[in-house]
């Protein structure tokens, strides 16, 4: 069978084989063939969602454009000649791209109400302010004057804490469990706003915890889009692991 010329460098050549070999050598011709088998099952899949009307992709360019700042018709040209496109070919990515939302939906929504409730302990949000000191005998004492002579903890991380948010009197934020070091999940899983856990040993660092609010999960905004995201990644990884997929070319 007659190699097929893929591209040129510098006026020479490159086959099919010789590119495929490159990736080989340089670890990344798996990566390659399972994006082009995970984009054949998409377009397999989304092969029975009807096409997209007109007006719903050009408002989705139009929402792009604004977003990325591509207003002007000479800054959208340049960008899709950096990415290798032209107008026609960047429409029809688009109306791809919005079948897959439709696909995603479709696969996503018959579990996702289980999925939430398997996991919604993981998905809370624990809001956190923490003193780090470099000496364990220290965050003991921090902690008793707290516990034991009512000192105020953000002050004392103010005073005592050797990270950046001392200035703001160690407060963090909200973290989601799942996101958290195993210990600390453990750790925090039946404690109430107010307590104080730790000292944990981190990077030779000592950190008290603080726990300031345990924020609820809900099944609405950004966290339903990620559990739709994570459902959806699992069905297509499960997809992948059952095409059967042979190189033709060696």
């Amino acid at each position: 069978m007659t190699d097929t010329l893929l591209l040129t460098i510098n006026n020479h050549p490159l086959t099919l084989s010789e590119s495929l070999a490159y990736l080989r050598v340089a670890g990344k011709l798996q990566p390659f063939l399972m994006e082009i088998v995970q984009q054949y099952i998409l377009k397999q899949e989304t092969s029975a969602i009807a096409n997209i009307d007109i007006d719903t992709v050009e408002q989705y360019i139009i929402d792009f454009r604004l977003q990325q700042q591509l207003v002007k018709p000479e800054q959208f040209a340049q960008w899709l000649t950096a990415n290798g496109m032209n107008f026609a070919d960047f429409r029809a990515s688009v109306a791809f791209r919005l079948k897959v939302d439709q696909l995603k939906a479709q696969v996503a929504e018959p579990k996702l109400e289980e999925y939430f409730t398997q996991n919604q302990r993981l998905l809370e949000q624990v809001v956190f302010s923490r003193i780090v000191v470099d000496n364990s005998n220290l965050a003991q004492d921090l902690r008793q004057q707290v516990e034991q002579q009512g000192a105020d903890f953000n002050q004392l991380a103010k005073l005592h804490s050797v990270v950046d948010d001392a200035v703001v009197g160690g407060v963090m934020g909200a973290i989601s469990r799942e996101k958290m070091p195993d210990f600390i999940q453990a750790a925090t899983l039946n404690v109430p706003p107010g307590q104080i856990i730790g000292p944990f040993e981190i990077d030779d660092l000592y950190c008290l915890l603080k726990v300031e609010e345990v924020v609820s999960a809900t099944l609405e905004g950004e966290l339903k889009q990620e559990l739709e995201n994570q459902i959806f990644e699992e069905w297509l990884q499960e997809k992948l692991q059952q095409m059967n997929v042979q190189l033709a070319i060696e």
